[in-house]
């Protein structure tokens, strides 16, 4: 979990901000909680999760920012 933690993601949060026209705490909260999520799903293969609204919004700016 730390090294999830860790994982910098300040390029998407700055964008992801722009275009979401969100404060820097709420963006900063959406990347946190992104991080959960692929944490839970390496942690749980067989599980079946998804995401929902501002977390998947994230994830996508992530998608966005990397290609």
């Amino acid at each position: 979990m730390r090294t999830a933690e860790n994982f910098d993601l300040s390029n998407v949060i700055i964008r992801y901000k722009k275009d979401h026209e969100l404060d820097s705490e709420t963006a900063r909260c959406h990347a946190r909680e992104l991080k959960r999520f692929l944490v839970v799903s390496a942690l749980y293969p067989e599980k079946k999760f998804s995401m929902l609204g501002p977390i998947d919004e994230f994830w996508h700016t992530l998608l966005d920012v990397l290609k």
